[in-house]
């Protein structure tokens, strides 16, 4: 293989990975703007995949006309630049409500320029490296390319989740990657001896564009952030943040959402549904194990674990920094019952014994803005959940959702999956038994008919389940358009 094909190879290579990075960490940059949901994913994917096929047009085009390294270069600084623009007009972003609802909007303003220039990459670098060989083998050229440019997107797939993401800020890792950029177009500088000065003019621009974009939008993003955060680590799932609200009370926040609060020197939880745990309180069945789904801020575990000290309270946390965060700034260390452990809920569930049996079940599990993990709210997942109940167990679980109206489809859906299980089903609005605003609703499930609990709003009459309930299962789920609904209206 000549050294020609290797370089450009290479080029492509490093592009791919560029790219893929760009995509895996554009998802974390979306989050607190649009959520974490398989939306905001399927508007990322289609702005990225259509500004790579209009690149790559277009740079098959342009060098078609006329096949110059320097064209190249010009993609490679271009696509470099625009890369490096990406925090300043996510600050602007974030900055405005105003396109905050569309997430084909806001993927394309970040992420469409820079893919367009990403798209040329390829298809310019077959053209220069089948001619610096002669013109012949054009389909090897191609194929070299096309595998290198296929390589570097698998590395930039897995890199960010498990490297830059965990251990660097997501504003770092975009300089990171226009600084990359345009230093494979660097390489290129010892192609074309005769124009090394032009090649050394555009690169000495692009750099100074960088690091001036690189300035401003540092400043852009420092000028969002109205409290300075006790601690904050950008995860594969969020960027946690632990504030401190007062001289009691410390908070537990996921990308932009409000996770729970702890008042270390009141039983009492600030956030008020987070409280209607104490409906266990009113049946006279001990508690002898419980399971929370969801840690928040650790509020609802410790309370428990305060109530009933013989009791074992597990908790189930996807993300292990939030496990950690418990541990460090929430003090669950001073309570010997309780046990966290970093796992999805339902893998938690399939992982136990048979023999382990809950006497309450806490459900709060969230990912990003009001957005419910589906395979959380499935028959399936409630029937997985009721091999591990005691005969008279009692689960309560959060939703945000309209009460009345065609944006409480949310709620009923909830409500009619969870008949298919558990005969009796309640629900407590925390703001008002009616209303088509959105509000937290708790929802309660037993075996059976109990008549320990509270008076509720007794309104999930077969009329009401019909016209608003979806059964929700793994086959067929319409969690996260339902939340969408709901985000856009509210």
């Amino acid at each position: 293989m000549k050294p020609p094909l290797i370089l450009y190879a290479l080029v492509v290579f490093l592009c791919g990975a560029v790219t893929m990075c760009l995509e895996m960490v554009g998802s974390r940059i979306l989050a607190p703007i649009l959520g974490n949901s398989i939306y905001t994913w399927s508007a990322l994917i289609g702005v990225v995949l259509i500004g790579l096929s209009i690149g790559g047009c277009l740079g098959g085009i342009l060098i078609d006309k006329r096949a110059r390294v320097r064209d190249l270069l010009l993609a490679l600084v271009l696509g470099a630049i625009f890369i490096a623009m990406t925090p300043l007009l996510r600050a602007l972003i974030e900055s405005s409500g105003e396109v905050k609802g569309s997430a084909i909007l806001v993927s394309g303003i970040l992420f469409f320029v820079p893919c367009l220039f990403l798209g040329a990459i390829s298809p310019m670098s077959v053209k220069l490296a089948a001619n610096a060989v002669g013109g012949e083998k054009f389909g090897l050229c191609a194929g070299v390319v096309s595998m290198a440019g296929s390589l570097g997107s698998f590395i930039g797939v897995v890199i960010p989740p498990f490297l830059l993401i965990p251990n660097f800020g997501l504003n770092n890792i975009i300089v990171a990657l226009a600084l990359i950029h345009l230093g494979v177009g660097g390489m290129l500088y010892f192609v074309e001896r005769s124009d090394q000065k032009r090649f050394a003019i555009l690169l000495g621009v692009g750099l100074g564009c960088i690091l001036l974009l690189t300035f401003v939008g540092r400043f852009a993003t420092q000028g969002l952030s109205q409290e300075a955060a006790l601690y904050e680590k950008a995860t594969p799932y969020h960027l946690v943040q632990v504030f401190d609200e007062d001289d009691s009370t410390r908070s537990l926040r996921l990308d932009t959402t409000m996770e729970g609060s702890v008042n270390f020197e009141s039983e009492q939880l600030p956030l008020k549904y987070q409280n209607q745990w104490r409906l266990v309180l009113d049946r006279d069945t001990p508690v002898r194990r419980a399971l929370c789904i969801g840690a928040g801020a650790f509020g609802v575990p410790r309370e428990l674990a305060r109530q009933f000290p013989d009791a074992a309270i597990e908790v189930s946390e996807i993300d292990p920094e939030v496990v950690r965060v418990g541990y460090d700034f929430f003090q669950i260390g001073d309570f010997p019952n309780i046990s966290a452990k970093a796992a999805d809920g339902r893998q938690y569930l399939r992982d136990l014994d048979d023999s382990v049996k809950y006497d309450f079940v806490f459900l709060d599990a969230y990912n990003g803005i009001r957005y419910i993990p589906p395979h959380l709210a499935t028959v399936e997942f409630f029937e997985e959940l009721d091999d591990h109940l005691s005969e008279d167990a009692l689960i309560v679980a959060n939703v945000i959702s309209a009460v009345d109206g065609e944006y409480s489809q949310l709620l009923w859906s909830f409500v009619r999956t969870l008949r298919e299980v558990y005969p009796d089903v309640r629900i407590y609005p925390i703001y008002g038994k009616s209303g088509s605003y959105s509000q937290n609703v708790i929802m309660t499930a037993t075996r059976s008919a109990v008549e320990f609990l509270p008076d509720s709003k007794r309104v999930a009459t077969p009329a009401i389940l019909e016209k608003f309930g979806h059964l929700l299962t793994d086959e067929h789920n319409r969690v996260e358009y339902l939340v969408a609904q709901q985000l856009k209206a509210f």
